[in-house]
């Protein structure tokens, strides 16, 4: 399957049900955002921060997977990407799909002066609580960004905060540069360029 990345920059755009959709069967409840946060965003284009993206089948258009992404801009450094969320539909799981969409963002954002691309992933030590099946999916999952490019930031503490009324959730953090870093230097992107407010627990590793 070959798809198109398309921009979903509108609430009136026929994509955006379906991706919202995509976006609620995929992610647990208490990862997600509520439905009233997206469409504020969307509202808010292009004035808004974020970046919604619909992966779309070339051949009959539709939705087979979806992004959202974060442009972050810290002075004197360069642009940092922190992908919200990404996922594939369930059937299509397996096919090499989610990764052509992630290897097309990627490259995007490499092309577009991006020096990083961070973001979040299910902890399998915390995922199990809701099952085994749950915490497997957590380590393949790891598994996956790294097979395709990916870097696990070890031994550092992150809360991931949802606009959900639900209690922080522990998260690991990943990151994948256009070049090669050291601990040292993904911690800075993550905690200074990107914000997010981890905390070292002890001698960083990246993996």
């Amino acid at each position: 399957m070959n798809i198109d990345l398309h921009s979903i920059t509108s609430i009136s755009d026929p994509c955006l049900l379906p991706a919202l959709r995509l976006y609620e069967q995929a992610f647990p409840p208490y990862e997600q955002m509520t439905p009233s946060f997206w469409i504020q965003n969307l509202l808010q284009l292009p004035e808004g921060r974020l970046s919604f993206t619909a992966a779309l089948n070339q051949e009959d258009g539709d939705v087979v997977g979806m992004a959202i992404f974060e442009i972050l801009r810290p002075a004197y450094r360069p642009p940092v990407a922190y992908l919200w969320y990404l996922c594939t539909r369930d059937d299509l799981r397996g096919l090499g799909v989610g990764a052509q969409i992630y290897q097309r963002l990627i490259s995007q954002f490499f092309e577009d002066g991006i020096g990083a691309v961070v973001f979040e992933v299910e902890r399998p030590d915390v995922a199990i609580a809701h099952g085994a099946d749950s915490a497997d999916l957590a380590a393949r999952r790891i598994r996956w960004y790294q097979r395709n490019g990916a870097r696990l930031l070890g031994n550092v503490d992150y809360l991931q905060h949802v606009d959900n009324g639900l209690q922080p959730t522990p998260m690991h953090l990943m990151i994948h540069s256009q070049e090669p870093l050291t601990p040292d230097e993904a911690f800075r992107i993550l905690t200074e360029d990107a914000g997010l407010k981890a905390v070292a627990i002890g001698p960083l590793s990246l993996d």
